[in-house]
Protein backbone atom coordinates (compact mmCIF):
# COMPACT_ATOMS: atom_id res chain seq x y z
CA UNK A 1 0.00 0.00 0.00
CA UNK A 2 1.43 3.41 -0.92
CA UNK A 3 2.18 5.59 2.11
CA UNK A 4 -0.16 8.32 0.82
CA UNK A 5 -3.06 5.83 0.86
CA UNK A 6 -2.08 4.64 4.33
CA UNK A 7 -2.06 8.20 5.73
CA UNK A 8 -5.31 9.04 3.95
CA UNK A 9 -6.89 5.94 5.49
CA UNK A 10 -5.85 7.04 8.97
CA UNK A 11 -7.25 10.50 8.26
CA UNK A 12 -10.58 8.97 7.30
CA UNK A 13 -10.64 6.79 10.44
CA UNK A 14 -9.79 9.87 12.53
CA UNK A 15 -12.65 11.86 11.00
CA UNK A 16 -10.34 14.44 9.39
CA UNK A 17 -11.07 16.87 6.58
CA UNK A 18 -11.32 15.06 3.26
CA UNK A 19 -8.18 16.46 1.65
CA UNK A 20 -4.65 17.00 2.88
CA UNK A 21 -3.05 20.42 2.72
CA UNK A 22 0.66 21.04 2.18
CA UNK A 23 2.16 22.37 5.40
CA UNK A 24 5.84 22.12 4.47
CA UNK A 25 7.73 22.24 1.19
CA UNK A 26 11.49 22.49 1.01
CA UNK A 27 13.63 20.83 -1.64
CA UNK A 28 13.13 17.05 -1.46
CA UNK A 29 10.66 17.23 1.45
CA UNK A 30 6.89 17.69 1.41
CA UNK A 31 4.75 17.74 4.55
CA UNK A 32 1.01 17.20 4.30
CA UNK A 33 -1.63 17.40 7.03
CA UNK A 34 -5.18 16.22 7.38
CA UNK A 35 -6.74 18.46 10.01
CA UNK A 36 -10.00 19.21 11.83
CA UNK A 37 -10.03 15.60 13.04
CA UNK A 38 -12.06 14.09 15.85
CA UNK A 39 -10.46 14.73 19.25
CA UNK A 40 -7.62 16.66 17.59
CA UNK A 41 -6.19 13.46 16.07
CA UNK A 42 -4.67 15.17 13.03
CA UNK A 43 -2.57 13.14 10.59
CA UNK A 44 0.72 14.52 9.27
CA UNK A 45 2.85 12.88 6.59
CA UNK A 46 6.33 13.96 5.50
CA UNK A 47 7.66 12.46 2.28
CA UNK A 48 11.25 12.70 1.07
CA UNK A 49 11.96 12.09 -2.61
CA UNK A 50 14.85 9.99 -3.89
CA UNK A 51 16.82 9.49 -0.66
CA UNK A 52 17.82 6.43 1.33
CA UNK A 53 16.74 5.21 4.73
CA UNK A 54 18.38 7.68 7.07
CA UNK A 55 17.79 10.33 9.72
CA UNK A 56 17.06 13.54 7.76
CA UNK A 57 19.13 16.43 9.01
CA UNK A 58 21.98 14.16 10.13
CA UNK A 59 25.58 14.22 8.92
CA UNK A 60 25.16 11.32 6.48
CA UNK A 61 26.26 11.69 2.84
CA UNK A 62 23.90 13.88 0.76
CA UNK A 63 23.04 11.06 -1.64
CA UNK A 64 21.56 9.13 1.32
CA UNK A 65 19.83 11.84 3.34
CA UNK A 66 18.55 15.39 3.07
CA UNK A 67 19.17 18.59 4.98
CA UNK A 68 15.84 20.01 3.77
CA UNK A 69 14.25 19.06 7.11
CA UNK A 70 15.54 18.25 10.57
CA UNK A 71 13.84 15.12 11.88
CA UNK A 72 14.85 15.80 15.48
CA UNK A 73 13.11 19.20 15.39
CA UNK A 74 9.94 17.72 13.83
CA UNK A 75 9.71 14.97 16.45
CA UNK A 76 10.40 17.40 19.29
CA UNK A 77 7.62 19.67 18.00
CA UNK A 78 5.23 16.68 17.87
CA UNK A 79 5.89 15.73 21.49
CA UNK A 80 5.69 19.37 22.63
CA UNK A 81 2.26 19.63 20.96
CA UNK A 82 1.06 16.29 22.41
CA UNK A 83 2.14 16.10 26.07
CA UNK A 84 1.04 13.23 28.27
CA UNK A 85 -1.79 14.09 30.66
Amino acid sequence: MPIQDWASGWAKRNGCASAATVIYQNGDVTGEAWSNCTDGADVILYTIQDKGHSWPGSDMPPDITTKDINTTDVIWEFFADHPLP
